[in-house]
């Protein structure tokens, strides 16, 4: 997923639960975290323009199950 200044994040979920986001860089450091309320669905969009360009990965973790994507942030 490349992306400039902004990431938008949308979540549906079978069963309403709460999520853990993670964004972390390619060594595995956390650059940003935060949670979602308990709900099928999540929307958000999230300001990357402080991340240095290059490889990420966003991690979204729920009750039911748990997503991993590759995000390039390019400025």
């Amino acid at each position: 997923v490349p992306a400039q200044n902004v990431l938008n994040v949308d979540v549906k979920w079978d069963v309403a639960q709460a999520a853990n986001i993670t964004i972390f860089d390619a060594q595995g450091r956390v650059v940003r975290q935060w949670e979602t309320p308990s709900t099928t669905a999540y929307a958000s969009s999230v300001s990357i323009s402080d991340l240095n360009a290059g490889l990420y990965f966003i991690s979204i973790n729920g009750a039911e199950g748990k997503i991993v994507k590759q995000l390039v942030v390019a400025h």
